[in-house]
C-alpha cells in the first residue's frame, strides 16, 4: 500500500475540502493553497461558522487590513506599521485558536501548544493543521461531504444551524485576549462519529481525539477494500445503508481486548498440543541394572584411556622442550674457540 504523504497526495484533497467549505459558507473565495489561510480569512471563517461576530478590539481588526506602503513616505514609518500589523495578526490568531479549541473541537488536541506567531506568518505545518481541523469540523457538521461521498441534501446550512450559547467569559481586551472569549457551541448530531483516522496511521488502540488529531498524524487515505463482514463501528457511521464504494476512505479499528487475545492464544496452543500423540510414561520399561553397570564400566575405561594419552602427550612435549646437546668440536679446534 502506497504511503500518501502530507505534502503530496493529501494536499489536493485538503484544498478541495477547504474550497467546499468556503462555498458552503457562501464566501466567494477560491484558494489555490492552504497557505492562503491568512489570519483575517481564518477569523472570517470562524465567524461564518459560528454565525457571530467575534469581539475583537478595533485595533486588532484594523491591523488585519492589507497594508499599503504607498500611504507612508518614510521607511521607519512603514516598518513601524508592519510591526504593528504583525502584532495584530498574532493577537487575532490567539483569539482564533482559543475559540477553535473551546467551541469547535471541544478538547485540547494540541492547539494550546501551537505557536500563534508561526500561524500568523503562514507557516506550512501550523496552517495545514488548522485547515485539517476546520475540514474535520465541516465534515462532522455536514457542511461538506466526506471523501468519496456526495453531499446529501437536507442538512442544516450555516444560516439555519442552531447556535446554543454555553458560557460567557470576560470580554476580550488587552493582553488577556488570547484566553477570554465568548464561547458558543453548535448543536451537532449525537450519533456523529469521532474525528476520522485511517487504518494504517493508528499508533495505538486508543480512539481519543488526542491521537486522532495529532499534528504528526496526517489525513491519509487507504486503498484497503471494504470488509466482507459487517462492522458495528462502520455500520454506525453509514446511516444511509450499505456503502457501494469498493475503497475505504474512513473507518475505525476497534480497541484490542487483551484478555480475549490471551484466551484465543491459549486455546490455539491447547488445540496444537491435543493433536500430538500422548506420551504414556507408565508403559516405559525400567532400566536393567546390568546395563547401567556395563555403561559405567565403559565410561571408566574411556576415562583411563584418556588419562594415559594425556600422560604420553605431556612426556612428548617435555622432550621437545629440552635444549639440544652441544655440537662435537672438530679435530684441531680447542673447545670453546670460535
Amino acid at each position: 500500500m502506497a504511503d500518501r504523504s502530507l505534502d503530496s497526495d493529501s494536499a489536493p484533497l485538503l484544498l478541495l475540502q477547504l474550497n467546499q467549505l468556503l462555498e458552503a459558507l457562501e464566501m466567494p473565495i477560491v484558494l489555490t493553497s492552504h497557505l492562503e489561510l491568512t489570519p483575517s480569512l481564518l477569523i472570517a471563517l470562524l465567524e461564518s461558522i459560528l454565525q457571530i461576530r467575534l469581539p475583537l478590539p478595533d485595533s486588532v481588526r484594523a491591523g488585519l487590513q492589507p497594508l499599503s506602503p504607498h500611504q507612508y513616505h518614510s521607511e521607519s514609518r512603514i516598518r513601524q506599521k508592519q510591526k504593528a500589523a504583525l502584532a495584530a495578526k498574532v493577537q487575532a490568531t490567539k483569539i482564533f485558536l482559543g475559540v477553535l479549541q473551546s467551541d469547535l473541537v471541544g478538547k485540547d488536541v494540541g492547539i494550546s501548544a501551537m505557536d500563534p506567531g508561526r500561524l500568523a506568518r503562514g507557516e506550512d505545518v501550523e496552517t495545514r493543521y488548522v485547515a485539517r481541523l476546520l475540514c474535520w469540523y465541516a465534515r462532522k457538521t455536514k457542511l461538506i461531504a466526506k471523501p468519496g461521498r456526495p453531499r446529501r441534501p437536507g442538512h442544516d446550512s450555516p444560516e439555519t444551524a442552531t447556535m446554543t450559547p454555553t458560557a460567557t467569559q470576560q470580554s476580550i481586551s488587552g493582553d488577556g485576549a488570547g484566553e477570554s472569549v465568548t464561547s458558543y457551541s453548535p448543536e451537532s448530531d449525537k450519533h456523529d462519529p469521532a474525528p476520522p483516522r485511517c487504518i494504517h496511521e493508528v499508533p495505538s488502540p486508543s480512539a481519543s481525539p488526542d491521537t486522532i488529531l495529532s499534528p504528526l498524524a496526517g489525513p491519509h487515505l487507504t486503498t484497503l477494500p471494504s470488509p466482507t463482514l459487517p462492522s458495528a463501528l462502520l455500520a454506525a457511521q453509514n446511516t444511509t445503508g450499505a456503502n457501494n464504494s469498493t475503497v475505504r476512505y474512513e473507518g475505525f479499528i476497534a480497541v484490542v481486548d487483551e484478555d480475549a487475545e490471551v484466551a484465543a492464544f491459549e486455546a490455539r496452543r491447547d488445540a496444537f498440543h491435543s493433536m500430538l500423540p500422548p506420551v504414556n510414561r507408565e508403559q516405559e520399561p525400567e532400566p536393567d541394572p546390568r546395563d547401567l553397570e556395563e555403561r559405567r564400566q565403559r565410561h571408566v575405561g574411556l576415562l583411563r584411556q584418556k588419562a594415559s594419552l594425556l600422560v604420553q602427550l605431556a612426556a612428548s612435549m617435555k622432550l621437545d622442550a629440552e635444549p639440544p646437546p652441544p655440537s662435537v668440536p672438530r679435530s684441531g679446534q680447542a673447545p670453546g674457540s670460535s
